[in-house]
């Protein structure tokens, strides 16, 4: 924690109003990461006698990131100390109120920083002036701070660390690689308590964390409008095992009704053959970017989906998606209309559009071009005679695999063939 430039205002900051018994606010955000890294803050904050209090906003009445009317629902609550985890440095309105009324805002963030900065007492950033700059999640930042405080590292908060940075898709290198590890290793000696309902495998690994554990949480904060997900830091600080199972029931039942409802509609358009999909979809704007990422192919390079949004029935929000090769987000810059909203990446993007504007920019998406070539994978040629037992365990020391240390695709020529089987949970099966 102390490798970060402005700790020590931080902590001066927080102490200040430890001392002063101050009421405190930890605003953060509704996905996993914001949901565990508040869970690290929270916890570690509790155990310093901290009065403090935990909100994460509800997507489809707050939106991401504290907002104005937050911030003043926090003034008038009587809180003197707000910590953004997981949001704040861009949001410019509601900060610029609590500095006018007095409130003191501290800031653990690691998105792209604006130009200007918001007033802040302090921030927390991975990349921001930072000395060895690193893609970390808001997790792992929270996590840094726990071991400061504890002077040790505690092994639910190394494990809900590990789970903010795979299912934030952080690159699994450097710091994050070992953060991932040790948080396997601690999850395979003792898993917790809120965290045992879901297991369903033995041993875990980084897709058990990705793909198993953190989803679950994801769906909390895609599908519900209601406030379900103000149970979900008190769910994995809690010590009691009944509400637990109670509460982890509840959760399962949120993730299945998300599968069935992302799964439905891939179907209606998983057969549809036309290279552009952009379209209007009856669904929930939180899963817009499920079900953009599962349609996208080579077949069908560029997928655009877009819901009515909820906040603003005018408008509609969309999750846009390409394969590689194709760099929707540069396509998207160039564009002359109208646009609310807009950001992401070269092959991730999400924008907001009104509805009377919405025809325009489906027919530019669909000039967009296609006939780039994607890069060509990397492949490890091998033959039959390499798979081995032991070729397979030297692979899996490699472990863990995710963005920036990818698992190694292996490519075998000639194969005589014997028998082929179609399945339907994959396109075939050779033996």
């Amino acid at each position: 924690f102390s490798s970060y430039p402005e700790h020590a205002t931080f902590l001066t900051i927080l102490s200040t109003h430890l001392a002063a018994g101050h009421r405190m606010l930890i605003y953060g955000d509704y996905d996993a990461d914001g949901m565990f890294s508040s869970a690290i803050l929270y916890d570690t904050l509790t155990t310093l006698n901290a009065k403090v209090d935990v909100y994460l906003p509800q997507r489809y009445q707050d939106g991401y990131g504290i907002t104005l009317a937050q911030m003043q629902r926090a003034h008038h609550e009587g809180y003197a100390l707000v910590i953004c985890i997981d949001n704040g440095v861009s949001q410019h309105e509601a900060l610029t109120y609590a500095e006018n009324v007095g409130i003191d805002v501290l800031v653990m963030d690691h998105h792209g920083c604006p130009e200007t900065l918001p007033p802040m007492k302090a921030l927390i950033h991975p990349e921001n002036n930072h000395p060895h700059p690193l893609a970390r999640c808001s997790g792992s930042l929270a996590l840094s701070f726990s071991m400061h405080m504890h002077q040790s590292l505690l092994p639910t908060h190394l494990i809900y660390a590990a789970i903010a940075t795979m299912t934030d898709s952080m690159p699994v290198i450097k710091d994050n690689r070992a953060l991932v590890q040790l948080g396997i290793e601690a999850i395979n000696t003792q898993i917790p308590l809120s965290l045992q309902p879901f297991i369903q495998q033995f041993p875990l690994d980084e897709n058990s964390l990705s793909m198993m554990i953190g989803p679950i949480f994801n769906a909390i904060g895609r599908i519900m409008k209601d406030d379900t997900i103000q149970m979900v830091v008190p769910y994995l600080v809690s010590k009691d095992r009944s509400w637990i199972q109670e509460t982890a029931l509840r959760f399962n039942e949120i993730n299945q009704f998300r599968k069935r409802r992302s799964d439905d509609t891939v179907k209606v358009w998983e057969k549809d053959t036309q290279p552009y999909l952009i379209e209007k979809i009856e669904e929930v704007s939180g899963l817009t970017g499920l079900i953009a990422s599962k349609l996208v192919m080579p077949s069908r390079p560029i997928v655009g989906i877009f819901a009515q949004d909820e906040k603003h029935p005018d408008h509609l929000v969309g999750s846009l998606r390409s394969i590689d090769g194709i760099d929707i987000r540069q396509w998207l810059q160039a564009y002359q209309g109208p646009l609310i909203a807009f950001g992401g990446h070269a092959q991730a993007c999400g924008v907001t559009v009104h509805q009377d504007d919405f025809q325009a920019l489906q027919s530019y998406l669909k000039l967009c071009p296609i006939d780039q070539n994607p890069p060509p994978k990397k492949t490890l040629v091998i033959t039959t005679r390499d798979l081995t037992f032991e070729n397979l365990q030297m692979i899996q020391a490699l472990k863990p695999f995710g963005p920036g240390w990818e698992e190694p695709l292996l490519q075998i020529h000639h194969v005589p063939v014997n028998k082929l089987m179609f399945s339907k949970k994959a396109p075939f099966y050779l033996s």
